[in-house]
């Protein structure tokens, strides 16, 4: 389905190496599916042969993008399955959505109404959907609906019964959620694989060449597999799983690595179920939960960590990330191995101690800027001094933590410019970073999460050719124009996975 172009030779645009350094070159040679020369173009143009001359007619080409943390086949199956809820701004636009997929696509004996991204701090008085809401769409379908942060759902009276569990008001979250995804209709093999192309297609459009990918079962690392023997998967992944079962074995050398355990440490602030060490300012009767008894974290990294596996912890309050770090320096102390690169996700709420505490331990940070917008109650939640805490970018650069970016995708929208144009355009200004520096969290930063930083997110010789093109340089754009980039040109280990207008003759 790719396309091979053998050697090119880009020409006449901004070649730009290494975010965050500016540096360019005026010519970029790729041969055998690396960046064989950069430099001044007389001197490139030698040594490059009767390499294919690629007129960049002013455009900018930059390192391919990676998304350090997101869920594609998740996202591939609900763009196939799911009735997308993200910005209804009432109970009856839910409703509205969910009657129209109804009408437009009835279900067949067994299959569930399934919706996705509902934000109730988007509806009138902030009131979350309830059972009685879905059951006026439809009694005799079981319906789910999914909130955005993926750690609440509603569940109608029918769905709660097929999942023998009644919930009055059809809210479950966290754990609690289990029951009912264990009866819905799971995909089928060839759906899954359909899925995962479907969504790391996309991927390669809106230019990420490469990403760290969470699964939760062995059927779904089998589906990107199946891909990659097909010859069909268009980005380098690394995949992170929540079962050490589900890890590659230390001898393994499998096209798509398994060999990250991901765990969750708490849930969300737009639930309420992430942990703070203080109450939510808005709901003073809850601080959330640990999802985890300490000593059980501690024993679970300790066993990752001895194993030689990476440990990534999903903590987003304080006391979650509090909990984390305490757990990786407890395997660290026990058991030292510098190389780990061990990481918080998301890491949403970071007083300054916990900032020092991760730059001293090194722990990489996998941080998502589109919830600096899509989490506008941050500010309700946490009150006027922890909101300060939120986001800290600019603060975790200038410390010396290791940062990478990612888009959570499906919690947000697989969209690696929009995300950078939101790190760039912070209403909090100490915390904005610049174009480079947010580029940087998606190329060398994002590559260094995956320990990919020798061959990925950057575009020295020797490296991976995995480049893309976008008409306009992000540098010089507002954050509107930014957001809006698209690329026009993708290509991965030399190979063509996107091109339109201009470049579409390389595809």
């Amino acid at each position: 389905m790719d396309q091979g172009c053998g050697e090119l030779l880009f020409v006449n645009g901004r070649i730009w190496l290494a975010p965050p350094q500016t540096a360019e070159v005026e010519a970029l040679l790729v041969r055998q599916g690396r960046v064989a020369a950069v430099g001044e173009l007389a001197a490139v143009r030698a040594v490059a042969g009767a390499a294919l001359e690629v007129d960049l007619q002013g455009a900018t080409l930059l390192p391919g993008l990676i998304d350090a943390h997101c869920h594609l086949l998740w996202y591939g199956e609900m763009q196939r399955r799911w009735v997308d809820l993200r910005g209804a701004s009432s109970l009856a636009e839910i409703q509205a959505r969910l009657r129209q997929r109804l009408a437009e696509r009835p279900p067949a004996p067994g299959e569930w109404l399934l919706g996705r991204a509902f934000d109730q701090d988007r509806l009138p008085g902030g009131r979350m959907p309830t059972a009685a809401d879905l059951d006026a769409v439809a009694s005799d379908v079981p319906i789910v609906i999914q909130r955005v942060c993926c750690h609440a759902l509603v569940a109608n009276t029918r769905a709660q019964a097929l999942a023998g569990v009644q919930a009055p008001e059809g809210l479950l979250t966290e754990d609690a959620m289990d029951v009912v995804w264990r009866v819905v209709p799971p995909m089928t093999a060839a759906e899954r694989v359909a899925a995962a192309e479907l969504a790391c297609r996309e991927a390669a459009a809106v230019g990420f060449t490469g990403a760290q990918c969470i699964v939760a079962t062995a059927e779904e690392v089998a589906a990107f597999r199946e891909l990659a023997r097909r010859g069909a998967l268009p980005i380098h992944l690394r995949l992170l799983a929540g079962d050490l079962a589900l890890l590659d074995p230390p001898e393994a050398r499998e096209v798509v690595p398994c060999r990250t355990l991901k765990l969750f440490a708490d849930g969300s602030l737009g639930a309420r179920t992430a942990a703070l060490s203080q109450p939510y300012a808005d709901q003073p009767e809850t601080s959330g939960r640990l999802l985890w008894d300490p000593p059980a974290l501690r024993e679970c990294v300790r066993r990752a960590h001895c194993a030689g596996y990476q440990v990534a912890i999903h903590a987003i309050g304080d006391a979650a990330i509090e909990a984390a770090l305490t757990a990786i320096a407890a395997a660290q102390a026990a058991h030292p191995r510098p190389g780990a690169r061990h990481r918080v996700e998301h890491a949403s709420v970071l007083p300054p101690h916990l900032v020092d505490r991760l730059a001293t331990l090194g722990v990489t940070t996998v941080v998502q800027p589109q919830f600096t917008v899509s989490d506008f109650w941050t500010g309700a939640r946490l009150g006027v001094e922890r909101a300060g805490w939120a986001y800290p970018f600019r603060t975790l650069l200038r410390k010396g933590v290791p940062v990478a970016g990612s888009t959570d995708c499906p919690v947000e929208t697989l969209d690696p410019f929009q995300a950078i144009a939101r790190a760039v355009a912070r209403t909090v200004r100490a915390e904005r970073l610049r174009v480079p520096e947010a580029v940087a969290l998606f190329t060398r930063g994002a590559a260094y999460a995956g320990f990919g930083e020798e061959e990925h997110g950057a575009l020295f010789p020797g490296y991976q050719a995995d480049l893309l093109v976008v008409p306009e340089d992000p540098r010089e754009l507002r954050p509107r124009r930014l957001a809006a980039l698209r690329p026009e040109l993708t290509l991965v280990g030399g190979r063509v996975v996107h091109a339109v207008g201009r470049f579409r003759g390389l595809g």
